[in-house]
């Protein structure tokens, strides 16, 4: 142990050991920290393929490791890297040479190129994306595994290793797949047979849901069913529904296994599986996560998001694509999809040849950037008819519609939110109440106002629109749903989604307040200068650079700075308003990713608006026209900062008047917002003192 002997050095060990071992001598040889790296079949997972191989070719087990690898290119689940370059030592003498790995042709495994001899050292790179149906398990294996179970002499560990078996690898299993086998391990006397938690299984007693985060882990909202089960098979239903829970192809049904365990099965299966992996939401992974990777249930979680990032791959290369040759330069290199990712508290790049280690601490951000439809949205299909979306993907920027998924009714989730009285944490169960609703439903913007005031925190407040980013069918009024935000909850919130992905070309009138020296903002700073220079009228009103009222000068349109800060109120015409809306752009360009056929779908569109906006909103069109909306946006701003030092008008009034004259100056209003921590822009502190000075006196009393 403890000794570098490097991958050749531990083949010759192992070769050498195995010439002298018999049935009556045996020797035991460990090389833990000996950088041997992948020396034998023992190493090599199919489900994490990515990383670095050293495989002798004349040992069976080493060369079946590299057909199967051959295997994953043919598949398009994974490619041999070009760097650093394939080798083969063919003579084992210590000189490799190139070699380049052809991606196999044809069925016949037989006529593919494989070294018969040598040592290969080359890099793979896993490309396998989220679950496809054609990856279930057959049903020789489920009639053999049935088998298994229901030999009376077979013992416990037999069962149980059955089970493994049977859910190793990359396979999946449809909900009611994992049913079938359930009938097997559940009681003599069921109380009826195992459907669902709409089902039979429903009608049975119920007791107090579990906490998220509590030892049972258990699904927040989800009754605890009481079946009568043998207790001499709960290990075989634990290891089950552990085995099974990420491996479900209809995920949102995932935490209906749990509906079928006991109470004291439910924790276990908690704790095996810990609370990250039971929340855990495929159908909406958006969200903040940190995972040790040491636990195979948090890294088995890191998996989905690789192949959910590799699955999202081609939409991320269509929008880039997009954003290539438009107004205001080349736009900066951004974190897509995957972001703010640490590893072990350094910074880490997703690619997509990563391998997942077997340890460490990894936090990330992940941000979806498909938009959903139900299977009865409205599109434009590739062939041009218009119709249903159905169940299969228009468009790489849109997810796969689910059977169920529509706007759910809020009644049911309203309930359950009720109930986070009773809990140590309410706001954690609230948010995992929403993320597991979400699963299985989309949100309306309406929706997102009436559920907000639910969340009583900043932090929370936050992870809520988090978890609604993508499940929002009319997403082109998310952003409207934002301005019920304060000023430090939207902070956090683009600093876990980014301003790009919150940055909607269709719905752009707004604020903006841009650091041009950050990638995400100067990205956006470029798309108002496209946007600009494409639409009608003066879009750009009260535009400040530094600090310094400015006309946007002709080279931003071939180059935008690279740093400074630029603040501006973008304003569109009516007219622009409604083509936007339409098309997605001004002139109804085929090119705008989230339309098929050069509409927008009508279920994305919003006619949502914030209650303080009403007044100037035009009913149906989700923005305000012209400009004369500025001055009372500007206000509510002001208003907003203020806020975060006191909460009354008085209370700001006298930390202001530090005299205590009970009169304010205009001089003195800038200085004491000044020394309260409140800068403002010239023209805001002129708005404000209007407002506040009603009698024009010059003084605000």
């Amino acid at each position: 142990d403890g000794n570098n002997i490097q991958p050749q050095g531990a083949r010759a060990l192992y070769k050498a050991v195995a010439s002298v071992v018999t049935d009556e001598r045996v020797i035991e040889v460990s090389t833990q920290d000996c950088n041997v790296g992948v020396s034998d079949g023992r190493g090599f997972d199919r489900t994490e393929p990515g990383g670095q191989y050293n495989l002798d070719m004349e040992a069976p087990i080493e060369r079946a490791i590299f057909v199967d690898l051959l295997r994953l290119v043919r598949e398009g689940k994974g490619v041999f890297l070009s760097f650093p370059e394939p080798t083969l030592d063919e003579e084992m003498d210590g000189n490799p040479e190139p070699y380049w790995v052809e991606a196999p042709e044809g069925d016949n495994e037989d006529e593919w190129d494989v070294p018969k001899r040598g040592i290969m050292e080359f890099h793979f790179g896993s490309r396998r994306v989220a679950e496809e149906a054609k990856e279930v398990v057959p049903m020789s294996d489920m009639e053999m595994l049935v088998s298994v179970l229901k030999d009376k002499d077979k013992n416990e560990r037999e069962r149980v290793n059955a089970i493994r078996s049977f859910c190793e690898g990359d396979r999946l299993l449809y909900f009611d797949q994992v049913l079938e086998i359930f009938e097997i391990v559940k009681s003599d006397k069921p109380t009826g047979a195992l459907t669902s938690s709409s089902g039979d299984l429903s009608k049975s007693d119920e007791t107090n849901p579990s906490t998220p985060g509590s030892e049972s882990a258990g699904t927040p909202g989800i009754s605890k069913k009481r079946p009568l089960f043998r207790k001499d098979r709960r290990v075989e239903r634990v290891e089950l529904v552990r085995q099974c829970f990420l491996r479900v192809v209809e995920s949102e049904r995932a935490p209906e296994l749990l509906d079928f365990l006991s109470h004291q099965e439910r924790i276990l299966v908690g704790k095996k599986l810990g609370v990250i992996a039971v929340s855990f939401t495929k159908n909406n992974p958006t969200g903040s996560y940190r995972l040790d990777l040491s636990q195979k249930p948090q890294r088995d979680v890191c998996s989905r998001l690789v192949e959910l990032q590799n699955y999202q791959l081609k939409a991320i290369e269509v929008l880039k694509a997009y954003y290539t040759n438009r107004a205001g330069g080349a736009r900066p290199s951004i974190e897509w999809g995957w972001k703010n990712a640490t590893l072990d508290g350094e910074k880490f790049e997703f690619t997509p040849e990563w391998q997942v280690p077997k340890q460490g601490i990894l936090s990330l951000d992940f941000v979806e950037v498909t938009k959903p439809l139900t299977p009865d949205t409205i599109v434009v299909h590739p062939d041009g008819h218009s119709g249903p979306a159905g169940k299969e993907p228009v468009s790489p920027l849109f997810s796969p519609p689910l059977s169920r998924t529509a706007v759910g009714n809020l009644k049911q989730l309203v309930e359950k939110l009720g109930k986070s009285v009773e809990y140590d944490n309410p706001e954690d169960y609230k948010l995992q109440v929403v993320r597991d609703w979400s699963n299985r439903n989309l949100f309306s913007c309406e929706q997102l106002d009436a559920l907000l005031p639910a969340f009583s925190t900043e932090d929370s407040r936050v992870q809520f629109l988090v978890i609604a980013f993508a499940r929002t069918l009319d997403w082109h009024g998310f952003g409207n749903v934002c301005l019920l935000l304060t000023q430090p909850e939207m902070k956090k919130l683009r600093g876990k989604l980014g301003p790009v992905a919150l940055f909607d070309e269709v719905s752009a009138v707004g604020y903006y307040e841009l650091d041009l020296s950050i990638p995400e903002q100067r990205f956006v700073g470029q798309e108002l200068i496209h946007l600009a220079i494409d639409e009608p009228g003066e879009n750009f009103v009260e535009t400040q650079y530094n600090g310094i009222d400015l006309s946007v000068p002709m080279p931003w349109s071939k180059l935008l700075p690279s740093k400074g800060l630029i603040t501006l109120y973008y304003c569109r015409a009516s007219s622009t308003i409604q083509s936007t809306r339409k098309h997605g752009c001004l002139r109804g360009s085929l090119d705008y990713p989230w339309s098929t056929g050069g509409l927008v779908p009508d279920d994305h569109k919003s006619n949502y608006t914030v209650w303080f906006w009403k007044d100037v909103y035009c009913s149906g069109w989700g923005q305000p026209p012209g400009a004369e909306w500025c001055k009372g946006y500007r206000l509510r701003r002001i208003k907003q900062k203020m806020l975060i030092i006191a909460e009354t008008a008085e209370e700001v009034f006298s930390l202001l008047d530090s005299d205590g004259g009970g009169e304010l100056e205009r001089t003195e209003l800038a200085a004491g917002l000044f020394r309260l921590g409140i800068w403002l822009h010239p023209k805001e502190l002129t708005t404000l003192f209007s407002v506040l000075d009603s009698d024009g006196g010059g003084t605000i009393e």
